[in-house]
């Protein structure tokens, strides 16, 4: 198959796995070199990889090397029965009182956000995101003020991650011989583990409204508890998962700007709560704004594509799937795929109305991934934080889209605006 060619041709892998699909079908094996890769693009192949039949499929080694450099020994990094056990004690939390628990600092962080926004001056809000982004995690995973005490644990974090960008990526093993790479991330991770392992201690001897002190309490059915090290990998591990929403809220604002029916819809729906401040009790009321999000995610998913080694036969189509064949799945194509998406390259938050979601695969639409790898934010992100994000900065504040400055997606780990999303700030 002439894979390299077209790659070549086409350059962004993208569109590479859009073309595939589109000439060889819903299951395209690809020989590259000794390897052998599969691109599954159909909901129901999809669904069988991510939950049906996901035992016979497991993260990418050189991915699960990677993140333990940072998350240490935690859901990134692990497989089996480790893996099932940090999600039954992470999930009472995330998946129970972490929403509404977490509203009132959403607003009140996303507020002092507004308020510093200059009027009329452009501002790249990826990058500002970015930060906000990680301000947010701390203050409910720790309950500290990241404008006070929790934001050396900010600066650490993105210190360390970005020590860890910077070392060499799997297949190598530069890093364990490259002493100046390797020392600043040691550095930069130390100073991360020494913050935490005080925050940790401190919840430990007084308990907060946050989700720290929520994990502290949750024990398995023998009685185990999460101790340090593991609390801090879970930390570290929500933290992570957390970044793609800084890429997902940029390029919402982004694509809302050149949508003006469906933006005067998401404002409308929010002046009828008025300028207080919103609250979890409001969710039932932003319905709109939050499908304005959910479309958002399916054009532009932060995580566009997921890899899985097999580890044991699989059938899909005409091909048996051996075990070591790496097998992707890729957001991108599977939620611009017109079977499933009426005129998929349009921006219709209608999609994801309860009617309009009865019909579809379930598997048509998986921006946060699925099964027992499915997104431990999940709920989290899309039914509490996006919502009130959009809703409280458009209280006041609309983000205008600047001609001739689109927003370059790169399709790497992540979908990566190499050159920002640039937005001037009009106040309503």
């Amino acid at each position: 198959m002439e894979v390299v060619a077209l790659a070549r041709r086409l350059r962004d892998a993208r569109s590479v796995l859009e073309e595939l699909v589109r000439r060889y079908g819903d299951v395209v094996r690809v020989r590259f070199g000794p390897a052998t890769f599969f691109l599954l693009a159909h909901p129901d192949d999809v669904e069988r990889v991510l939950e049906t039949e996901a035992d016979r499929f497991e993260r990418v080694a050189g991915e699960r090397r990677v993140s333990a450099r940072v998350v240490g020994r935690a859901l990134f990094s692990t497989e089996g029965p480790r893996h099932a056990w940090e999600r039954s004690m992470l999930e009472p939390v995330m998946y129970g009182p972490a929403a509404e628990l977490s509203a009132d600092a959403v607003v009140e962080l996303t507020a002092r956000w507004r308020e510093s926004l200059r009027p009329g001056e452009p501002l790249d809000v990826w990058a500002a995101m970015e930060t906000f982004c990680t301000e947010l995690i701390v203050r409910l995973l720790t309950g500290l003020d990241p404008a006070g005490e929790g934001g050396a644990i900010v600066d650490a974090l993105r210190s360390t991650v970005d020590a860890m960008d910077r070392l060499p990526a799997p297949p190598t093993r530069l890093p364990e011989w490259i002493p100046p790479v390797q020392r600043r991330f040691r550095t930069e991770r130390a100073r991360l583990d020494e913050l935490l392992r005080d925050v940790i201690a401190e919840r430990r001897r007084e308990r907060g409204d946050d989700l720290l002190s929520r994990l502290i309490d949750v024990h398995d059915g023998a009685g185990r508890a999460l101790d340090d090290r593991e609390l801090r990998d879970a930390l570290v591990t929500l933290y992570r998962g957390h970044t793609a929403t800084s890429t997902a809220l940029a390029l919402t604002w982004w694509r809302l700007g050149g949508e003006p029916a469906v933006e005067r819809r998401l404002l409308e729906e929010v002046d009828a709560l008025d300028r207080r401040p919103l609250g979890y009790a409001d969710l039932d009321r932003l319905d709109h704004t939050r499908r304005v999000f959910q479309e958002s995610l399916r054009l532009y998913p932060p995580a566009w594509v997921l890899a899985r080694t097999a580890v044991a036969e699989h059938r899909a189509g005409p091909h048996t799937i051996r075990p070591g064949s790496r097998v992707l799945v890729s957001e991108w194509v599977t939620h611009r795929d017109p079977r499933f998406w009426d005129d998929p390259l349009a921006f219709r938050p209608e999609r994801f109305t309860e009617e309009a979601t009865a019909g579809r695969p379930r598997y048509a639409y998986f921006p946060q991934g699925g099964g027992d790898k499915l997104c431990m934010g999940r709920e989290l992100v899309v039914p509490m934080e996006a919502p009130l994000v959009l809703a409280t900065v458009a209280q006041r504040v609309r983000l205008r889209p600047i001609p001739g400055r689109d927003p370059d997606l790169a399709p790497r780990a992540t979908l990566k605006p190499t050159n920002g999303v640039w937005l001037v700030p009009e106040l309503r």
